[in-house]
């Protein structure tokens, strides 16, 4: 394990991303149909959140998981835990 890698939990799992001009608003509505449906439910998963950043900048989003433990993130995104997990798009 990495040093400085926390050993025990809560921990929050962050994904931000700055979106194509003008595109941030339909980027935080398909989060609610493929990030969260990623983490709602699964084991450890104490909730989460998605929305803009308090930057000025409204093409920049952000979606926000928090964990039990480090455990639980690994159970869930294996051994590709520290890479970003964009799931597949799904109609809205």
């Amino acid at each position: 394990m990495a040093e400085g890698t926390p050993q025990q939990g809560p921990i929050v799992r962050l994904f931000e991303v700055r979106a194509k001009p003008g595109c941030a608003k339909k980027l935080i509505k398909k989060f609610a149909g493929t990030s969260a449906e990623v983490v709602k439910g699964e084991p450890g998963n104490q909730g989460y959140f998605f929305g803009h950043g308090i930057d000025l900048d409204e093409d920049y989003v952000v979606f926000a998981s928090l964990w039990q433990d480090l455990d639980a993130i690994k159970a869930r995104f294996g051994d590709a835990w520290q890479t970003s997990f964009l799931p597949p798009a799904t109609k809205t």
